[in-house]
């Protein structure tokens, strides 16, 4: 049986809505700090492995998950359910345990999590200070489907690149720190006088201090000198300021004929200049 090139027909036809970030940031800090909670559950119990992959929360139907985590005897998942929006506890023995998304604080999301945790035997060492913060979050659901709309369409679009690559590549994952979806390649080359190899990242942003909006980007380790000389697709650009990396703005992707071949034509063209210019 062959498809051909009907993967590429379905992203065509998705949709990606709206997310100017001034109408949902609140929300966006709370689930962000939620998935750092998360995310320092994962980093306690499973061992640091290359480049720290595994730390990251990788995208599943219905949100963001932990992947499996080892306990003693059997293993559980943690996942942020955007569709029911529900913090979800699954192991292999068949417990579940949900808990509402409301907009809690920080202490309150934490202590709901190591509470869940206990009830099913597991105690992972982290670290309740760094999340000790009382004050109220928000969480708006119509915002939260809308921002996991348009991440299921951005981790296929990703995805499907990632396909392209040679090399080592990270998953396509959300690092829950800067609250970013995207993945890492590799050359295969090791940076001259380092340890580390050459490579370079790309990402989505629902925005930050740098632009305040969701965007694209892709950025080079070690930045190549002429990397910002290498012409990008209309209307990304190159930033300089703060960072050297390409910027494409959600809103032009999420507005075009086609938005996926639009995000799609940006990674390309980024990975291109980043493999022409790097040593």
């Amino acid at each position: 049986m062959t498809f051909g090139n009907t993967g590429s027909k379905l992203l065509a036809m998705t949709i990606f809505p709206s997310l100017p970030l001034a109408g949902w940031r609140h929300t966006r800090n709370s689930i962000q700090t939620y998935a750092n909670i998360m995310g320092s559950v994962h980093e306690a119990i499973v061992p640091p492995g290359k480049q720290g992959w595994q730390s990251g929360l990788q995208a599943a139907a219905v949100g963001l998950t932990t992947t499996p985590i080892p306990a003693k005897g059997f293993v559980f998942e943690l996942m942020l359910d955007f569709v029911a929006h529900q913090l979800r506890i699954y192991t292999s023995k068949g417990s579940h345990r949900a808990v509402a998304l409301q907009g809690q604080s920080a202490e309150l999301f934490c202590t709901q999590l190591v509470d869940g945790l206990a009830v099913l035997g597991i105690a992972p060492d982290i670290d309740h200070m760094a999340f000790a913060d009382e004050t109220p979050g928000m969480y708006d659901e119509t915002a939260v489907s809308a921002m996991w709309q348009a991440m299921t369409q951005i981790d296929m679009v990703f995805k499907q690149f990632q396909r392209s690559l040679r090399g080592a590549t990270s998953p396509v994952q959300l690092w829950p720190q800067p609250f970013v979806l995207g993945l890492t390649w590799q050359t295969g080359r090791q940076v001259p006088g380092q340890t580390a190899e050459e490579q370079m990242t790309f990402g989505f942003s629902t925005g930050d201090a740098i632009v305040d909006n969701p965007y694209f980007y892709a950025t080079a380790n070690p930045t190549p000198r002429t990397l910002t000389e290498r012409p990008l697709p209309d209307p990304a650009y190159w930033q300089t300021d703060k960072f050297t990396g390409a910027i494409l703005l959600y809103e032009d992707v999420q507005t075009a004929v086609d938005p996926a071949a639009k995000l799609l034509e940006f990674l390309q063209a980024t990975h291109e200049a980043g493999r022409k210019t790097m040593t």
